[in-house]
């Protein structure tokens, strides 16, 4: 029914159109065996958070990719070979790929993987820790570790929450880890300059033209900035029509 949806409704077609526009199918999904390799290994787990990573579009094979793919083969076989024997895995395993599928793998997409892109997919990981906990709470060891497990993540959970705060703190989280991205360097402009930190927000859009000379928001934006003399008044919000963040994917985010 959906691949019916998608041939007689001509705005589909259009948005194909554009999506090849990105990049080649073959170059997409070698970027996005980096991608669902880094959904899988770094926001899955809690080891590394970023609202908008600077990911890699790769074009050609080398060990560290020949590496990844192996790994999500691997897994995929694992699920074949769990789905009679122990269900719960291989369904784990297999919604995980299945719910990335329409955002990561053939079509290509401008950001290459984003954090909430596990909102649906991680419910297959969440059943297999559920039923393997259960299974092991009978053991003394096993609840403690869960229990350790637990307040681990209650505390990240803590931790990540300070970065969502505010505005400023979740985008300057951000340009710490995405220090090479303009369009991060331009929204950080965006928040420091709504907040009326105009000196701060002149370095982010500068950083940006840096990063990127043909980045035209973040021009429009610098010149949008009163002179150093004038200081913008906090709580200008959306005040100015000459004032643009850089959205992207991250609107549903942002706010």
């Amino acid at each position: 029914a959906a691949a019916c949806v998608v041939v007689l409704v001509p705005g589909y077609w259009k948005l194909i159109g554009a999506s090849l526009e990105i990049r080649t199918l073959g170059e997409n999904i070698l970027t996005q065996i980096g991608g669902v390799f880094y959904l899988l290994t770094r926001p899955l787990l809690a080891l590394y958070l970023n609202i908008d990573p600077d990911l890699p579009v790769r074009s050609a094979w080398d060990a560290a990719l020949a590496a990844k793919a192996l790994l999500l083969v691997a897994m995929l076989v694992l699920a074949l070979w769990q789905w009679r024997r122990r269900p719960w895995i291989g369904f784990g395993i297999l919604w995980f790929f299945v719910m990335l599928a329409p955002t990561n793998s053939v079509l290509p997409r401008t950001d290459v993987a984003n954090d909430r892109a596990l909102y649906l997919a991680l419910i297959g990981p969440a059943l297999m820790l559920a039923v393997a906990a259960h299974r092991l709470l009978a053991a003394r060891p096993a609840l403690i570790a869960l229990s350790l497990l637990c307040m681990l993540l209650g505390a990240a959970t803590v931790m990540r929450n300070t970065d969502y705060a505010t505005e400023v703190a979740m985008w300057e989280d951000t340009a710490a880890k995405s220090p090479g991205k303009a369009r991060v360097h331009n929204n950080l402009g965006f928040v420091y300059q709504q907040a009326g930190r105009r000196d701060e927000a002149e370095r982010a859009y500068l950083r940006a033209l840096a990063l990127d000379p043909a980045h035209t928001k973040a021009h429009w934006n610098l010149e949008s900035l009163p002179p150093p003399s004038v200081p913008l008044p906090e709580g200008e919000r959306g005040s100015k029509p000459a004032l643009f963040r850089d959205r992207g994917t991250l609107e549903a985010q942002e706010r």
